[in-house]
């Protein structure tokens, strides 16, 4: 049999194709990972996409709401774009993440008169259009994919605006970070099989994550929110783990 000559500039066009392919593959396979918002897997159903929090309700009572992720802040007041480094579709650069917003009843706190799936942005702020509650008082709790769950120090009248950023003394028990000494705080960061303890049990979903070189896809292991499930975001676990970080409810 004669042997072919191999074309090098061939050679290398036809690996650089591959490579191309192969990415190509490896984002839009991501990207269609990415496309379900935080869903509370607990207290309330809810099948609000991507867009029913973006757009919320024009009815009801409204809470006008700034909170801040551990994992997620900057510094400065600002959060990464988490949803757009995750390849969320139709995600901006100016949003943050979704999170889920109850509002509790003032006797009997175990009670959920209403819950709400919002867009937070990256300066911390969102809105929540409440269609069930009336105006009055409730606990303010506030959920998030792989933080402990947050609530108001005392119940609060809606309609309303509530910063938990401004002090630690915002959140009930004081549940609250100051990540760069800026008095300014945050919901801790870690809790992603949502259990209430940032403990032993949430390693394993991130360990395996890491370890498959996870990317561009909507995971709540993705601790600070890069886009890429890796090193990068242990620490803020382990410190929460080693401090034994938990939820404070009343």
């Amino acid at each position: 049999m004669k042997n072919e000559k191999i074309n090098p500039a061939q050679k290398l066009l036809d690996l650089s194709l591959g490579f191309i392919l192969l990415i190509s593959f490896f984002l839009l396979n991501g990207c269609q990972k990415a496309e379900t918002p935080y869903v509370n897997n607990g207290d309330v159903t809810t099948t609000n996409d991507m867009q029913n929090a973006r757009v919320s309700n024009t009815s009801g009572v409204v809470l006008k709401l700034k909170v801040f992720m551990q994992g997620y802040y900057l510094g400065r007041g600002m959060m990464a774009p988490v949803l757009a480094n995750q390849a969320v579709l139709k995600a901006t650069l100016s949003e943050a993440d979704t999170v889920l917003v109850q509002l509790r009843d003032v006797t009997d706190p175990t009670k959920i008169v209403d819950a709400e799936s919002i867009l937070i942005m990256t300066d911390g702020t969102g809105t929540a259009n409440f269609t069930v509650a009336n105006s009055g008082s409730y606990w303010i709790v506030v959920k998030h994919r792989n933080s402990i769950q947050t609530w108001s120090a005392a119940p609060v009248a809606l309609p309303a605006t509530y910063n938990f950023t401004t002090a630690a003394t915002q959140a009930f028990g004081g549940n609250m970070v100051d990540v760069n000494s800026e008095s300014i705080f945050s919901m801790y960061t870690g809790d992603d099989n949502q259990d209430d303890f940032i403990d032993i049990f949430d390693f394993p979903d991130y360990d395996l994550d890491n370890q498959n070189f996870v990317a561009f896809e909507y995971k709540a292991t993705d601790f600070n929110g890069d886009g890429f499930v890796d090193i990068f975001d242990f620490p803020v676990y382990d410190l929460n783990n080693q401090n034994f970080v938990f939820a404070i409810t009343p």
